[in-house]
């Protein structure tokens, strides 16, 4: 049912498997789900872990829980599928599409007078200092994405001088932490490269690519992320799904590896 080997997140297991439950007509629409005890119980996860699939399946507008009532299915089963969209980590998305990613880290370190858009982005007061990483993705050997990522340091001390957890910002805030990012807001847009990372891609300079701006955050709403990702267009493409029988009316997105 869900491996406690996998560097897939436990909660994120979950969910996967409550929504092909769903899928194959297990509770019907307007349905409740059994208690948050039983689900924890069947799964053998803390009822903390249990409550983040139900967070991650809610957002996706699969479901929705009502005080007094329970955790209901909000929409059709029959319409229920594998979402495609943005993942939170890019290596647990690759991982999932069949790839084995290796990370390089290019640098992790202390940004103690971070820029007003980084203040911004992370809702940081003046004295806040982040911790920022720019790393380097290859699939099959292939450079293909570079994510510059910044974190609110108070809310993760000294994680620029831990070991990442299989290589994943995402699963050392989850393990280590106990921070479970379960919302992400992002932007696409075309970009022209720098020559630095022209280089760290093995591209040329100038070349057009497209830029992924994210900002994830804490159920409470904190943001714990705000990340650039440059993909490198003839490497790593976007799928894109729009369906109008989907109730809840959001684009979904997939990274497709192309190498």
């Amino acid at each position: 049912m869900i491996d406690r080997e996998s560097p897939v997140s436990l909660y994120y297991q979950i969910a996967t498997d409550l929504r092909s439950r769903i899928a194959r007509g297990e509770w019907t629409e307007e349905m409740r789900l059994p208690g948050e005890i039983d689900l924890a119980g069947e799964y053998q996860v803390s009822r903390m872990t249990l409550r983040q699939a139900l967070a991650y399946l809610e957002n996706e507008g699969i479901l929705i829980r009502k005080r007094g009532v329970g955790t209901l299915i909000r929409i059709d089963p029959k319409r229920v599928g594998t979402p495609l969209n943005f993942p939170i980590s890019f290596s647990r998305q690759m991982r999932e599409l069949g790839f084995s990613p290796t990370v390089k880290a290019v640098h992790a370190k202390i940004i103690s007078d971070p820029t007003p858009d980084i203040m911004t982005n992370l809702n940081l007061a003046e004295s806040d200092q982040v911790a920022s990483f720019k790393r380097l993705f290859f699939v099959n050997e292939h450079p293909v994405a570079i994510i510059n990522s910044m974190l609110p340091h108070h809310l993760c001390p000294d994680i620029i001088n831990n070991k990442l957890y299989h290589d994943s910002l995402t699963a050392t805030l989850e393990k280590t932490y106990g921070l479970f990012p379960v919302q992400v807001d992002q932007r696409l847009s075309a970009t022209l490269l720098s020559s630095e990372d022209a280089d760290l891609l093995k591209a040329n300079p100038g070349s057009a690519i497209f830029e992924i701006t994210t900002r994830s955050h804490l159920e409470d709403g904190r943001i714990i992320e705000f990340a650039k990702t440059l993909c490198v267009g003839d490497r790593l493409s976007l799928h894109i799904n729009i369906s109008s029988l989907d109730e809840s009316g959001k684009t979904k997105f997939e990274y497709v590896a192309t190498i």
